[in-house]
């Protein structure tokens, strides 16, 4: 049978249900590039878990992994109080990520945080350093995804696997405190947040194995997306040159067109990046740079509202540039078709007679 072409590919593309997916928000720790840091990670959750600074927060903290602790080691009796909660604790071997310890009571919680790094931490020498009777004291393996039966065939009997997602869930179930401080509960959240990034970031979700699934389908659409491209980067070019100007820039949002020999700090700006986006727009804008900023106004009192209906005025402005004057169009697809001909007539109707007053010496 046949190979099938690149256009069969994406007709039968087209006519797939491709699951509807929206990318999780960003959490501060996102934004700022530190999610999967584990000494980040754990000593927000100390911050949560400190019963002197969040009593509230930390009553759920703990709630939810006590619950969790009796659900898959009910042999364990822990025991809370006063109790203490540190990062980065020392034994002779390593250090503890998390320790909850309650001296009185020589209870504890002795958590190791994995997000992405492999386990291999003395995890029977954590657990031996730290005072207390084995029954009164858990290890907690807080990893992003449940160890496999061979992984924890490795592990000390005495310590347990929880994901961090069960954590925020169970705590999640309890129920914040109603009279929860706005600031602390946007905290609250935005943490949580970055945890369902992180856990949704090794699984894979719908539009992922879409792709698996599709794959020569979705290959042969990106190829047709690249024609597109190249067509309209091969328009503006013959725009450039049926209006014997330059173009300038190689993005497929926008490019200029202006005059090398006589540029004056005036040009036109075309912006179609919609084109790519599911909307058959185009902007044709004068941009001004430079010392034609300070003249903007002299240019609107010249120009007259006749010449500027229907059209936007100082859209976008930046340091030295400025959109000084933008119309949007609507095309048809016979239109894009004919791409350096639908602009090229649209320039010389619409803003050829702005530009000859605003920058006469350009031709």
């Amino acid at each position: 049978m046949a190979e099938k072409t690149d256009l069969e590919n994406i007709k039968d593309l087209l006519i797939c249900d491709i699951p509807e997916f929206t990318p999780p928000g960003d959490g501060f720790l996102e934004i700022i590039g530190l999610s999967h840091y584990e000494n980040i990670n754990s000593k927000i959750y100390a911050y949560f878990l400190n019963q002197q600074k969040e009593p509230e927060i930390a009553e759920k903290f703990l709630a939810a992994l006590f619950e969790l602790i009796q659900q898959k080691k009910a042999d364990k009796i822990i025991s809370f109080d006063d109790y203490e909660v540190s990062t980065e604790y020392a034994t002779n071997k390593g250090r503890i990520d998390i320790l909850i310890e309650d001296k009185n009571n020589q209870s504890a919680i002795i958590i190791e945080n994995k997000i992405y790094h492999f386990l291999d931490n003395p995890l029977e020498e954590y657990f031996e350093y730290i005072n207390g009777k084995p029954k009164n004291k858990v290890g907690v393996l807080l990893t992003l995804h449940h160890l496999s039966t061979q992984e924890l065939k490795n592990i000390d009997g005495n310590y347990i696997n929880i994901t961090h997602k069960e954590w925020v869930d169970k705590i999640m179930a309890l129920g914040l405190p109603a009279n929860l401080n706005p600031k602390k509960y946007i905290y609250l959240n935005d943490f949580f947040q970055t945890i369902n990034n992180l856990t949704t970031e090794i699984n894979m979700n719908e539009l992922a194995k879409f792709y698996f699934n599709h794959t020569k389908k979705i290959n042969s659409a990106l190829l047709s997306l690249q024609e597109a491209q190249k067509f309209i980067d091969t328009q503006l070019q013959i725009l450039a040159e049926n209006l014997k100007l330059n173009l300038y820039g190689t993005t497929n949002v926008w490019r200029n067109l202006w005059n090398k020999d006589n540029y004056n700090n005036i040009c036109y700006t075309i912006y179609f990046e919609p084109l790519f986006k599911g909307e058959n727009k185009i902007s044709i804008i004068i941009t001004l740079e430079g010392d034609k900023l300070e003249k903007k106004s002299d240019y609107k009192a010249l120009i007259g509202e006749g010449l500027l209906k229907d059209k936007k005025l100082d859209t976008n402005k930046g340091s030295n540039f400025c959109h000084f004057i933008t119309q949007e169009y609507d095309l048809t697809l016979t239109e894009i078709e004919n791409f350096a001909d639908t602009l090229y007539d649209k320039i010389n109707s619409d803003f050829e007679p702005i530009m000859k007053i605003i920058n006469p010496k350009a031709k």
